[in-house]
């Protein structure tokens, strides 16, 4: 498993122990975004690891881009639990915009 920390909003890919440093230490640098919405928390965080699924992930194919974000949805609804991964801080920060958008027009995300 591969392993990434944020040096400003560009993922770098690092070993474990320094992987296991960075959150210890920079665990609010995580946080791309966080917003109330319509009784909604929407949070957008860096995982540091990938969490994208399919076949290119599992087998470290070299177009693999790692979905090292994520956007969830938190509080009572039919829309708690909503999850979107991302590729970049920037696709994050969009994204997350268009989820608490989607959820201000009382749409589903």
């Amino acid at each position: 498993m591969k392993h990434w920390i944020l040096v400003g909003q560009t993922p770098v890919e690092v070993d474990l122990m320094e992987w296991g440093r960075w959150f210890e230490t920079h665990a609010h640098d995580r946080f791309v975004d966080l917003t109330a919405v319509g009784g909604y928390s929407v949070s957008t965080v860096f995982l540091g690891i990938d969490n994208a699924l399919g076949p290119m992930a599992l087998f470290d194919h070299p177009d693999h881009v790692p979905e090292l974000f994520e956007t969830m949805i938190f509080g009572h609804g039919d829309h708690v639990g909503f999850t979107r991964r991302w590729r970049s801080y920037l696709e994050a920060r969009h994204g997350h915009k268009q989820v608490v958008l989607a959820l201000a027009a009382g749409r589903a995300p």
